[in-house]
């Protein structure tokens, strides 16, 4: 077994407001070589059909995207090629990716702002449920669905996770000397970093038995990364914990240390993506403890998703899609783009000049519509319009009729969701200086590529390609007028860069039903100039739902 972590080598900058948040880490002069773990299966869908009827302007988007293009990159890709951990979001037949869990025990005080609770067999076994669920319950638990399932269900059965939950770890810090390290350090994740250190070092036991945390149970895509690691720490306060300034919170970010082989004396770079929070998230809205919303959500962060709801925005946290999708407000399933950049789904591409598409309900079917500017690279990591079905139906259901932590807004019910995404990669170039990182952007990513070129590092320098824009506008690489994935409602917008306003999506306003048609009306709202960002004219474009109903929704298309 390996152990004896040195140190932390790297910058890590990590995110955590109200809400949660993911970090990123900068590697500077570290190479690493990629097994590709297998060849996925895709399920769902009817596979990537590109759509075209022989005009000229399907000829020249054909010719512009789809001859020379056959990207396909997942956030696995993206990552892999800048020297991040991250977990992967497919897997092969009924392989499973093995994620960590470690429920973090600190002593027990006699005075505490926190309550800090012993763990029970019962609370090791509502950890257990929330993750893995209850096998008398085909995964899921009593409240909803656990960890596992969901993202089973969601991702059309391509990602089975399993969590090995270990026996509660002790750490040689007490739960001050945690928040004192988390506030103080220059990462904002001092003290959980310090824990993932102590317990790689003095060991993990599941049953009594030691874990070792190395093999390749723990690195699915044979990367040298350990897949993922989740921290539970004992305390159960939730009004401290959800009303302070970040005591216990969830969020997720990256480690990376050097580690020595204790048989071979042998120090390599040890790596991972994890997460943490405080036991009382699973209390949230679940009396037993079963409440998965926010570490469904994190673990999205760990197969490499970002936030969908804006840091910049002091009213509430949610912005471009009005609270309303897993990576914003924790609520219902994942979108059509999320499960399209983690290589779950694969959209059909619509290149006619005319023509009429039926979709059956995304939440079951997986069937996704693009529309693509001339920047399209046959992969999430584009920019296009992808529309998909929604229903209150699956992992909907739940949030689609209960508020859920009686507060949040009901998910949607039926309708069509039109999103445009502008997912592209630019290569951003960090320069490590003596007052702090600065990071300029060169260039986009070459709609030819079929792969992304490795990070180019040396001692002050690297320059990586990784996603230009993000949904705070504060925090895009190009323009703080862009934005990473924006619902276009049907009669609204959903948020105001100007005056940091959010308003929470409804079905009959944001949503298109039968006989609603998206058009000039909504082009102007959404799109400067009538075009996408990269300058490709929408001005003609029309979009109108002909029928609906539970087994699908069908829509006409001219441009």
């Amino acid at each position: 077994m390996k152990g004896n972590i040195k140190n932390t080598i790297l910058l890590i900058a990590c995110c955590c407001v109200v809400g949660v948040g993911i970090g990123s880490i900068f590697i500077f002069g570290f190479n690493n070589n990629f097994g590709n773990g297998g060849d996925p299966i895709y399920n769902p869908g009817t596979g990537h059909v590109i759509l075209e009827d022989g005009t000229d302007m399907a000829i020249e988007y054909r010719d512009s995207n789809v001859e020379n293009n056959e990207a396909r990159f997942t956030y696995l890709d993206v990552n892999e090629s800048s020297h991040q951990p991250v977990t992967p979001s497919l897997t092969r037949n009924n392989d499973e990716v093995n994620i960590l869990v470690i429920p973090v025990e600190f002593e027990v005080p006699r005075f505490n702002r926190y309550e800090i609770v012993e763990y029970t067999d019962e609370i090791l076994e509502s950890i257990e449920y929330t993750f893995n669920g209850d096998p008398s319950l085909n995964g899921e638990n009593s409240y909803w669905e656990s960890v596992s399932s969901y993202y089973r269900k969601s991702s059309y059965g391509n990602l089975n996770l399993n969590f090995d939950v270990a026996d509660p770890f002790k750490p040689d810090m007490s739960a001050n000397d945690f928040l004192s390290l988390e506030q103080s350090s220059a990462t904002g994740a001092g003290g959980s970093q310090e824990i993932i250190m102590d317990a790689l070092t003095n060991g993990i036991t599941k049953n009594g038995q030691l874990i070792d945390p190395y093999s390749s149970r723990y690195d699915y895509n044979n990367d040298g990364f350990i897949d993922g690691i989740w921290l539970i720490y004992n305390v159960n306060n939730t009004k401290e914990v959800h009303s302070s300034s970040q005591p216990f919170w969830a969020y997720t970010t990256n480690f990376m240390a050097e580690a020595t082989d204790r048989e071979k004396g042998e120090t390599s770079i040890v790596g991972t993506r994890y997460a943490n929070c405080a036991l009382t998230f699973l209390y949230d809205d679940s009396r037993d403890g079963y409440d998965a919303h926010t570490i469904i959500h994190e673990t999205g962060h760990m197969l490499g998703l970002d936030d969908y709801y804006s840091y910049d925005n002091n009213f509430g946290n949610y912005g471009y899609l009005g609270g309303i999708d897993m990576m914003d407000l924790n609520i219902g399933d994942h979108s059509s783009f999320s499960k399209y950049s983690l290589g779950w789904i694969e959209p059909t591409v619509f290149y006619q000049k005319e023509g009429t598409v039926t979709l059956k309900p995304f939440e079951e079917s997986g069937e996704a519509l693009i529309i693509p500017s001339s920047y399209y690279n046959d992969s999430a990591f584009s920019e296009y319009l992808i529309l998909e079905y929604k229903t209150p139906t699956g992992l909907n259901e739940l949030d689609a009729n209960d508020n859920y932590q009686n507060g949040y807004p009901l998910a949607f019910g039926n309708g069509l969701a039109i999103y445009h995404v502008d997912a592209k990669l630019a290569q951003v170039i960090y320069t490590q200086q003596n007052n702090g990182l600065y990071y300029s952007v060169e260039s986009y990513l070459s709609e030819n590529e079929t792969s992304i070129p490795l990070a180019k590092t040396n001692l002050y320098e690297e320059k990586v390609f990784e996603v230009a824009n993000s949904n705070t506008p504060s925090r895009n690489s190009i323009s703080e007028d862009y934005a990473l994935v924006r619902l276009l409602s049907k009669d609204r917008t959903l948020y105001s860069d100007v005056n940091k306003i959010s308003r929470v999506g409804l079905t009959n306003r944001d949503l298109y039903q039968e006989g609603d048609s998206f058009g000039r009306e909504q082009i102007k709202r959404f799109f400067d100039y009538a075009s996408f960002n990269n300058g490709t004219p929408i001005s003609n474009l029309s979009i109108e739902v002909e029928e609906m109903n539970d087994e699908g929704i069908t829509i006409h298309i001219k441009r």
